[in-house]
C-alpha cells in the first residue's frame, strides 16, 4: 500500500478528518500550553509537529515511483522514514522523563520514580513502534490495555499530589496518552469492522485507516512531549546549557542507537549461525526467500532450531514451514511441526521491501523414538495460496537435498539411556577410540548361504570421521581373500554419529558367494576411512598392535 492509492482513491474524508483533527489539537496546545515552555522546549515541540506533517502529508501526497520509495513513507510498515519519526518522538518523551528526573534530586522520591518509570514504558514504546514486535503477538491487546489502566492511574495519583500548577502538564500527558490509546487501539480495530466501510475507507480490498490511526498517534505523543518538557521546565526553571544541549541530542541518538539491533540481528546470523546458502522459489509468489543461516540445538526432548532468512514483505505474509525428523535408513518421519512463519520478526535490510527474518521454534521428540539411529532434520518452506499449502521449490542450495522442496539441515542421534557394556576384553582396540567385541564361535556354513556375524561396537570418543568395516576371508591353503564392507553399524548409525558412551551391536548379514572355494578360513576385520581409504591402527587388550592394523576373529569352515 503506497501514497498513490489513497489518492487514487479519492480520500476527501481522510483528508479533511486529518485537518480538522490537526487543526484542534495543534490550536489549543499553541494556545494553552507551549507559550509556558521554554524557548528550548518550544523548538523542540515546534520541530516534532513540523516533522510529524511533513510525513503524514508525504505518506498520503507523495505518488512513488518504485516499491522503494513506496516503503520510504509508508505509515503503516517499520524501519522507515514515518516509524523512525515516531519512535524517536517516544524516545525523546522518555529522554526528557528521565533528564527531569535526574535534576529533580531535590524533590519527593515518589516523583522522580513515578518520572523514571514513565521513562522506561516510553522507551519500551520507542522500541515496539520501531521494530513492530506488536504487530506479532497474538494477544497484545490486553496486555496494552492494562498497562495504559496503570499508567493513568499514577498519572491522576500524581497530579493530586503535585503543585497545583504543574497540574495542567500531568494532564497533558494523560490526554495525550488517551489520543494515543485511541489511535493504537479502538482505530486499528476498526480495519476489521463494517465502519471502516462506512467511513469511506474501505477501499481496493482494504481499510485505509491505518492514516488515521498513525495520526492520532504522532498526536498523543507529541502532546506527551509537551507535558514532560512542561515538567522539566518546572523542576529546572533555568537547566544548565549541558541540560539543553542533551535535549537537543536525544533525537540523534535514538536514530543512532535504535537501528542497530537489525545490525545486531544481522551480525547474530553471519557470525553465529550455520552459514547456508538455500534459495526457495514458489510459483505463487514470484520474490524468492533466501536462507542465509541457522543454528541447530538437540536436547533429550527436542530439536531445536533458528533459522535466518531474507524475503519480502509480500511472501513473507503467507510463508510456512515443515521441519520433520527423519530417520536416515528408512526415510520414515518420527516427529515434525508444520507452522506459519508469522510469530517471528522482521527487519527491513535493503531496496525491493526485502527483510531479514528470524524463526525460531522446536520439534518435539517422542519418547517412543529410538535411540542410535541417526535423524535427518529437514526443512520445507511453503506458502499458503487458497487455502492449500503449496511447498516452494529448491532452485539452489549448498545443502543436500532429499528431493526438489527438501533440505537437510543437520543430523544428530538420541543416545540409549543405559548401554550394554561389554562383559569380557575387547577383541580389539583402535587407535580412534573405538572398540569391536570378540564374535562368538564360528559355525561352518556353504557357499551361497547368508553368513550372519553379530559385532559389538563401543566409543569412547566423540566425534568421528566417517569409517567403514571390512571383512576378509582368506583361505587357509591357498592364500585367495574375499571381502566383505559396510558400516559398522550398518545405515543406521554412520561412525560420524557415534558419541562417547556408545555401546551397540549390528547383526551383519553376508551372502557368501556360490562359488567360495570349500576349506578354512581366517576372519579379519578391520576400519579405514571412507574418504581416503587409509586404514586405523589397532591392538589386542594388552596393547600389542596387530599386523597389517588387521584384527583376526577366527576360522571359518566353508563346507563342500
Amino acid at each position: 500500500m503506497d501514497g498513490s492509492d489513497l489518492l487514487s482513491a479519492g480520500p476527501a474524508l481522510l483528508r479533511i478528518l486529518l485537518v480538522l483533527l490537526h487543526v484542534a489539537v495543534c490550536a489549543f496546545c499553541y494556545w494553552r500550553l507551549v507559550p509556558r515552555l521554554s524557548t528550548t522546549a518550544k523548538r523542540l515541540t515546534t520541530f516534532m509537529l513540523a516533522a510529524h506533517l511533513v510525513v503524514t502529508v508525504m505518506a498520503i501526497e507523495f505518488r512513488p515511483i518504485t516499491t522503494w520509495e513506496g516503503w520510504l513513507w509508508d505509515l503503516d510498515t517499520e524501519h522507515n522514514i514515518a516509524s523512525t519519526l515516531a519512535s524517536t518522538q517516544l524516545a525523546m518523551v522518555g529522554g526528557a522523563a528521565l533528564l527531569t528526573s535526574w535534576l529533580a534530586r531535590a524533590r519527593p522520591r515518589w516523583q522522580r520514580l513515578y518520572l523514571i518509570g514513565i521513562a522506561n514504558i516510553f522507551f519500551l514504546f520507542a522500541t515496539e513502534e520501531y521494530y513492530s514486535f506488536r504487530g506479532r503477538l497474538d494477544t497484545w491487546l490486553l496486555p496494552y490495555l492494562l498497562l495504559g489502566a496503570c499508567m493513568s492511574c499514577s498519572i491522576l495519583v500524581a497530579a493530586a499530589r503535585a503543585p497545583r500548577q504543574e497540574r495542567v502538564w500531568h494532564i497533558c500527558l494523560l490526554a495525550g496518552l488517551a489520543i494515543s490509546a485511541l489511535g493504537s487501539t479502538v482505530v486499528e480495530e476498526l480495519r476489521f469492522w463494517k465502519t471502516c466501510q462506512t467511513l469511506g475507507l474501505f477501499f481496493l480490498g482494504q481499510c485505509r485507516i491505518y492514516a488515521i490511526e498513525e495520526s492520532l498517534e504522532f498526536l498523543g505523543i507529541w502532546m506527551a512531549l509537551i507535558a514532560i518538557f512542561g515538567l522539566f521546565d518546572a523542576v529546572s526553571p533555568r537547566p544548565q546549557p549541558r541540560a539543553r544541549r542533551l535535549l537537543y541530542f536525544m533525537p540523534v541518538l535514538w536514530i543512532l542507537i535504535c537501528p542497530q539491533w537489525i545490525v545486531f540481528i544481522k551480525l547474530e546470523g553471519l557470525l553465529t549461525a550455520q552459514p547456508a546458502s538455500v534459495l526457495f522459489e514458489s510459483e505463487a509468489i514470484q520474490d524468492p526467500l533466501h536462507l542465509y543461516g541457522y543454528r541447530l540445538g538437540f536436547t533429550e526432548g527436542s530439536a531445536a532450531f533458528t533459522l535466518y532468512a531474507t524475503a519480502s514483505r509480500r511472501a513473507y505474509s503467507r510463508l510456512g514451514l515443515s521441519v520433520h525428523l527423519v530417520d536416515q535408513a528408512t526415510g520414515a518421519s518420527i516427529a515434525n511441526i508444520n507452522q506459519p512463519w508469522g510469530q517471528s520478526v522482521g527487519y527491513f535490510v535493503g531496496p525491493g521491501d526485502r527483510r531479514i527474518y528470524r524463526k525460531s521454534s522446536a520439534v518435539e521428540i517422542p519418547r517412543t523414538a529410538p535411540p542410535n539411529r541417526a535423524l535427518w532434520l529437514v526443512l520445507t518452506i511453503w506458502h499458503k495460496i487458497d487455502e492449500r499449502h503449496v511447498f516452494d521449490t529448491v532452485v539452489a542450495s549448498d545443502h543436500r537435498l532429499l528431493g526438489d522442496s527438501q533440505v537437510v539441515l543437520g543430523e544428530f542421534v538420541i543416545p540409549a539411556a543405559s548401554p550394554a557394556r561389554f562383559s569380557s576384553a575387547p577383541a580389539a582396540v583402535f587407535d580412534n577410540g573405538l572398540r569391536v567385541a570378540a564374535i562368538d564361535a564360528l559355525a561352518p556354513a556353504q557357499a551361497g548361504q547368508i553368513l550372519i556375524l553379530t559385532f559389538t561396537w563401543q566409543s569412547d570418543t566423540n566425534g568421528h570421521p566417517d569409517y567403514a568395516q571390512f571383512l576378509h576371508f582368506v583361505h587357509a591353503e591357498s592364500g585367495e581373500q574375499w571381502g566383505f564392507d559396510q558400516q559398522p553399524l550398518g545405515p543406521r548409525l554412520p561412525t560420524r554419529l557415534w558419541y562417547s558412551g556408545l555401546a551397540d551391536s549390528e547383526a551383519w548379514e553376508i551372502p557368501l558367494p556360490a562359488d567360495l572355494a570349500p576349506g578354512r578360513y581366517q576372519l579379519y576385520t578391520g576400519l579405514y576411512r571412507r574418504g581416503n581409504l587409509e586404514r586405523v591402527g589397532a591392538s589386542d587388550a594388552n596393547g600389542t598392535p596387530f599386523d597389517d592394523m588387521r584384527v583376526p576373529l577366527g576360522v571359518l569352515v566353508i563346507e563342500a
